[in-house]
């Protein structure tokens, strides 16, 4: 009996059929998109695993080490710090190889809010990293106000903790 309402509706069993075949059609859509997505997102991250081994990054984390010792640990608390610091030891170059790191940090956030890479690979390798120099980065996103730079580096981070939370 129903099978006869849903025929009588559909008009005749060739278009059930066709129905069936429209479903299955976008059913196959939707999961190659879906697979192409996280073969796209485990390509992202391998990138940035590779990134992450760059002369530059390596360099902004020694950099970003370097300030954690100098410093006693405690980083910088604004951006007068931030100036102070690097006039102090008149060292350009680790003032570039600092914004180099968190550049790199900026991106990983942004992407991995954007679900372009593999959240636990990536959150694996970059987050310790992250977590050790935070008082280093804490807070750097204050030092240009008027725009959003460095805002991934919060991301990243809180990123991080949620992710070790959910892990205890």
């Amino acid at each position: 009996m129903p099978n006869q309402i849903i025929t009588t509706i559909l008009g005749g069993e060739g278009n059930i059929l066709s129905l069936i075949g429209i479903v299955l059609s976008i059913t196959a859509i939707f999961l190659a998109i879906n697979a192409a997505r996280k073969d796209r997102a485990r390509s992202n991250s391998w990138e940035t695993y590779h990134s992450f081994q760059s002369e530059e990054v390596k360099n902004g984390r020694d950099a970003a080490r370097k300030v954690l010792r100098t410093t006693g640990g405690k980083g910088f608390e604004s951006k007068a710090d931030f100036d102070a610091y690097f006039s102090q030891t008149g060292n350009a170059a680790d003032r570039q190889k600092f914004h180099d790191l968190a550049a790199f940090y900026h991106q990983i956030g942004v992407l991995l809010k954007e679900r372009k890479l593999d959240k636990e690979f990536t959150l694996l390798f970059i987050g310790p990293g992250l977590r050790d120099r935070w008082n280093v980065f804490q807070a750097v996103g204050t030092f240009y106000p008027n725009d959003f730079a460095y805002g991934g580096i919060y991301i990243l981070y809180q990123s991080y903790l949620d992710f070790i939370a959910s892990r205890k």
